[in-house]
């Protein structure tokens, strides 16, 4: 089976409703993609991971992200793929965001001392400007100089191999030199060690600072959204208050037509009884009076029941027309 299959809340288990509240926040995260990039990541990550497509009536993954997003199975995975290598805080940022997906994507070829290069040199705006072409070519030369470097580094090796085995005829002038070399290498391992440490030091300082501030941002956005759901929940509970009042009135309505409807249909009986009256009374005349007298009595009770239902400023004026009605009948 793979068709969207959503239990109705009272039906569901409790791995149906959290498949459930997933699947609606992907559903979320897919119409605001540029501010939501890294729920729409996360969310199919945990829906992938925990295989909770299975509580929505699909077999696969990929059948579920296809039929119930409209998302192919290599782009669900590319999304999957970007919060794996770059985490949540980082695509939270809207500029970060902005780079682009297909950009992110190549960016992260990379291993991490390279992505962390390219995002150090460049700011996301100007990564955002950039063309991929651009980005592409960016990564290659990246990659290569890396590489470059890596065969540099196996040929100094040798050669300090070559150095370090040359025999020399006075002993003691070798060993001599090559105390002096082991401190000469001591002291740039220890002063390189250093550098780094500091460097890596005010690297990760400066992590912590960006990670904090988008945390900042996260909550704040978080916050405003919330603003928005309690200000929905709201009008939605205005709304159905305003249905239930419609409801009591157009209930009320149905119940008025019924007894009018009843009414009518005493009304329409008791026509039929007098006219068989008429029909078998000796005197017609006398019968068909009767009759019209009787109609004219349920209609003066229709009357009255409806003039007390008008409002007090047509009262007067119904009251005064129905007095000279009855006032100019003489016989």
């Amino acid at each position: 089976m793979n068709q969207l299959t959503i239990i109705p809340m009272e039906d569901r288990t409790p791995e149906q409703q959290e498949a459930v509240f997933m699947h609606e926040q992907v559903s979320m995260h897919k119409n605001m993609l540029v501010v939501g990039l890294s729920g729409i990541c996360y969310d199919l990550k945990v829906i992938r991971d925990r295989s909770l497509y299975t509580h929505l009536g699909f077999d696969t993954f990929e059948a579920y992200t296809e039929q119930a997003h409209g998302i192919g199975k290599r782009q669900a995975y590319n999304y999957i793929r970007l919060i794996e290598q770059y985490g949540q805080p980082f695509l939270q940022s809207t500029a970060n965001a902005e780079i682009g997906i297909t950009k992110l994507l190549e960016i992260a070829t990379l291993d991490y001392e390279g992505k962390q290069k390219v995002l150090e040199t460049y700011t996301p705006e100007e990564l955002s400007d950039k063309s991929t072409t651009e980005v592409k070519a960016l990564v290659a030369e990246i990659a290569n100089l890396k590489k470059q470097l890596g065969m540099f580094d196996e040929e100094s090796k040798k050669e300090e191999a070559t150095m370090a085995g040359q025999e020399y005829e006075d002993e003691a002038h070798f060993e001599e030199m090559l105390e002096a070399a082991i401190a000469v290498e001591r002291d740039r391992i220890r002063q390189e060690a250093l550098a780094d440490a500091r460097a890596e030091s005010e690297a990760r300082i400066d992590e912590f600072k960006s990670k904090a501030d988008e945390a900042t941002k996260a909550k704040k956005e978080a916050t405003d959204k919330l603003k928005d759901m309690e200000s929905m929940a709201r009008i939605a509970k205005s709304a159905e208050q305003k249905a239930l009042e419609e409801a009591k009135l157009t209930q009320k309505a149905v119940e008025e037509a019924v007894t009018l409807k009843a009414e009518l249909d005493r009304v329409t009986a008791d026509k039929k009884a007098i006219e068989a009256k008429i029909k078998m009374s000796i005197n017609p005349e006398l019968a068909r009076f009767r009759y019209m007298l009787e109609q004219l009595q349920t209609d003066l009770k229709a009357i009255i029941v409806q003039y007390n239902k008008l409002d007090d400023e047509s009262r007067p004026k119904m009251k005064t027309a129905l007095e000279a009605l009855l006032g100019g009948i003489k016989l």
